[in-house]
């Protein structure tokens, strides 16, 4: 939604307490702003095998 410029998305955790609610926002909003950088599983597994690659500059 855009209301003067400005993006934001909201959601409502019906299932969720003031405990758990603040990391499961968190996670949301960290791939709302990062939305744009696809990061697969594919290329987690390649990054965390340090056997894989010695170039890491492909990752960042």
């Amino acid at each position: 939604m855009k209301s003067n410029g400005m993006e934001f998305r909201s959601n409502y955790y019906d299932a969720e307490d003031h405990g758990s609610l603040p990391l499961i926002a968190e996670i949301d909003a960290l791939k709302y702003l990062f939305k744009w950088y696809a990061f697969g599983f594919k290329d987690l597994e390649k990054f965390m095998d340090p056997g894989s690659a010695a170039d890491t500059k492909e990752f960042c």
